[in-house]
């Protein structure tokens, strides 16, 4: 069923549903220039947003065995809407390996409580994640004056490489239900941050004083802490389905790059 690669070193293993996670990927590049990483992109079955959550589980348990199997030792999931399934105590299946899985939620409840405490923050998120609750139960506990908001297609709209007068129509939705006391809007989607200049236009078009804040910085900052960062630099790719749009994003991220491989594996 997969592909095997040599094993150089221990990796850090990425996973997503598509091009989200390249969000991550890049601050973690930026924080641990050395670190070997292997990434994985559901493109198959991508967006997650609107999935049942136990198929977000399934996918979990799936992603996370692949990228074993291809000799990550630390994990990071970088899609909001699965990390409810990303300790290890919550998936059987992995519950005898010894590995840390690092998910997006709690980086990002720790950034905010920390950064801007006492603020009204709104939470972007797509329905899987707010159905979840992770974010609301993390506010809770971390005393955050919070309000979570599901969009429903813009992180299928990104994946698909929509035109940007569709992203802008989508996102203008969203600012407009937004309370007018918000301070910080978490894109608290990895595939929001792609489009965060239109958040940022489309907040300031509604006459909102409100800053947005892109958890990925905060989720690289935990992997650098907890991660293997000591590697060759590489940088390695599977998709579940070849990807025109995840190819093109790969490019521009990484131009120049010569450490890129793809290889395509169904899965």
């Amino acid at each position: 069923l997969y592909t095997t690669y040599d094993i150089l070193s221990p990796m850090i293993g990425i996973f997503d549903s598509g091009v989200g996670g390249l969000t991550v990927l890049t601050k973690i590049r930026e924080r641990a220039p050395d670190a070997d990483i292997i990434y994985f992109g559901d493109t198959k079955n991508a967006p997650y947003g609107t999935r049942p959550l136990e198929e977000l589980r399934a996918f979990t348990s799936s992603a996370v065995e692949l990228l074993l199997s291809k000799g990550a030792r630390d994990i990071v999931s970088a899609c909001n809407s699965v990390s409810a399934f990303t300790t290890l105590s919550e998936s059987g299946l992995l519950a005898q390996v010894p590995l840390s899985i690092i998910e997006m939620t709690r980086p990002t409840v720790r950034a905010l409580a920390r950064d801007f405490t006492g603020e009204k923050i709104v939470f972007l998120a797509t329905p899987a994640t707010i159905a979840s609750s992770i974010y609301a139960r993390g506010c809770a506990e971390s005393g955050i004056n919070a309000t979570h908001i599901a969009i429903p297609e813009l992180a299928g709209a990104i994946e698909r490489g929509a035109p940007r007068d569709e992203i802008i129509s989508i996102v203008a939705r969203a600012v407009s239900v937004l309370p007018r006391d918000t301070d910080v809007v978490s894109l608290s989607c990895t595939h929001y941050p792609f489009v965060q200049d239109i958040f940022i236009e489309e907040i300031a078009r509604a006459g909102l004083a409100a800053e947005t804040f892109d958890p990925a910085d905060s989720v690289a900052e935990e992997v650098c802490v907890g991660c293997e960062k000591n590697g060759n630099g590489t940088a390695r790719f599977i998709l579940s389905k070849d990807s025109a749009v995840f190819r093109d994003t790969l490019s521009r991220i990484f131009v120049g790059s010569p450490m890129i491989e793809i290889r395509d594996v169904s899965v």
